[in-house]
């Protein structure tokens, strides 16, 4: 089963009204009863995965917080199992595919909306919570959880157990603890963060991913280079609504329960460069690789080449890291490829920064930023070829984009949901808030939202069955 946005609607309001009818330490129950319910829905096995590494993260948590002789032994199990569970069960559906069909993995579907059906859901996602937390307690940096539904929650909480976003233990237990207070300010936000959410992806990523040529990459040779590259700004458009989308409403979601989810994504498209891309791009994805990957091995490095302008102290934590969020989505060989990519761009961001010095991007002419934004957008979507066409595609794909000689027959409608996109991430990019709306005065706001709430009424018409893309990893 793949959730549409009627059905998970359906699902939140049903929820929220067993929420508020029961008193209030009853509350963090029925949020896990309705995670584990949202969960059998798509599978019992689902259900039952997510119960035992629920379980044993909590017990593993409980352990590591003892210390010991024993504790680096327990904590590296911890981690271990972890990354054993997300191996085995996301990739060895793939695994088993190949072995069957003897094909490679990137023959098995030309594009990342080849999904995965029989990998658990969330469970990329969970993991990272789970790992993340097992590191934060053998720190000392976090007190382990003795409450299990709430621990429960933590892990599975059905608002976020389908695309995230991931959060982090100490933040989102503390919430659990605290009475939770929901008044017509929290109420108006959530609102507002709800209906952008369905804007972007009921009104902009939905129509894009119908548009777009079916198997561009798979057939890139049969296109020219303007249809070819308005493929490409197409998905990576559509994929950016759909992901930022989806955050948005279930960050609003969150906040009728009185959950603070953490934010996703804050207008990467406007990035200036790419270590500031990537600190706007899937922000709790970005933020957990760097504090769990790249710092400490930064530092392993540091320990024993001391000089931090060594080659190997500038490439080897980017390139690791990247290598590691290219995994986490997928093991074929194009994502990995993609990830390389990404990790070059990084890398040599930083050899110029250390070696040669830069300004903040802030402390540039406008100009200037203005451009070096274009560049890092197009590097970032020539980045993404081998993501969507997989290393089968890989020449064509990147041929076809250097093919300028005719115009084709490009879909104009491409270019006005871009700019829907643009000019939605300009206006909240200026307000330095998704929320920016809320403070305009009443007329406007009335207006905008009547007609972004039309928008979505008119596009729910047309189809309601997309299931959200990220879903997939």
């Amino acid at each position: 089963m793949n959730i549409t946005t009627l059905t998970f609607a359906g699902f939140v309001l049903a929820t929220l009204v067993l929420f508020y009818l029961v008193p209030a330490r009853w509350q963090n129950p029925v949020l896990l009863a309705a995670s584990l319910f949202f969960l059998v829905t798509w599978s019992w096995t689902f259900a039952l995965i997510a119960v035992i590494l629920t379980a044993f993260n909590f017990t593993m948590g409980l352990l590591l917080a003892r210390g010991g002789r024993f504790k680096r032994l327990l904590l590296w199990v911890g981690i271990g199992t972890n990354a054993a569970a997300l191996g085995s069960l996301k990739y060895g559906d793939t695994l088993i595919q190949n072995l069957a069909l003897g094909a490679s993995p990137d023959t098995l579907g030309t594009t990342f909306l080849t999904l995965k059906l029989l990998v658990p859901i969330g469970i990329s996602y969970y993991v990272l919570q789970g790992i993340s937390y097992l590191i934060d307690v053998s720190r000392g940096t976090l007190e382990p959880t003795r409450r299990a539904v709430d621990f429960g929650v933590y892990m599975i909480y059905f608002a976020r157990v389908v695309s995230g976003p991931i959060e982090r233990a100490g933040r989102f237990l503390g919430q659990l603890k605290r009475p939770r207070r929901v008044d017509r300010h929290v109420v108006s936000e959530a609102g507002a963060l709800i209906t952008v959410g369905l804007f972007r992806k009921l009104v902009i990523a939905d129509p894009l991913f119908r548009i777009l040529p079916e198997d561009a990459f798979a057939h890139a040779s049969s296109l020219t280079g303007p249809e070819m590259a308005l493929a490409l700004l197409g998905f990576v458009f559509a994929l950016y609504n759909d992901f930022a989308g989806y955050t948005e409403m279930v960050r609003g979601v969150g906040k009728l329960f009185g959950i603070e989810l953490t934010r996703n994504f804050a207008y990467p498209l406007f990035s200036r460069n790419f270590n500031e891309f990537w600190n706007r791009w899937h922000i709790s994805l970005s933020h957990w690789l760097r504090d769990y990957v790249y710092y400490p091995v930064s530092r392993w490095l540091l320990r024993r080449f001391h000089n931090p302008r060594n080659v190997l102290n500038l490439a080897v934590p980017a390139l690791a890291t990247m290598l590691v969020s290219a995994a986490w989505h997928d093991a074929r060989l194009g994502v990995l490829l993609w990830g390389g990519i990404n990790a070059g761009y990084l890398v040599v961001e930083r050899v110029r920064a250390v070696w040669w010095g830069s300004n903040p991007p802030d402390k540039q002419p406008l100009a200037l930023q203005r451009a070096k934004a274009g560049v890092t957008f197009g590097l970032a979507a020539l980045a993404g070829v081998p993501f969507l066409a997989g290393v089968t595609h890989l020449r064509p794909a990147y041929g076809s984009l250097l093919h300028w000689g005719t115009l084709g027959k490009p879909d104009l409608r491409i270019l006005i949901l871009v700019t829907v996109t643009l000019g939605l991430d300009w206006i909240q990019s200026r307000g330095e808030d998704e929320r920016v709306f809320l403070s305009w005065p009443m007329p406007a706001k009335a207006a905008v939202f009547a007609l972004a709430i039309l928008a979505i009424v008119i596009a729910t018409r047309a189809d309601v069955g997309a299931p959200f893309i990220y879903q997939a990893f």
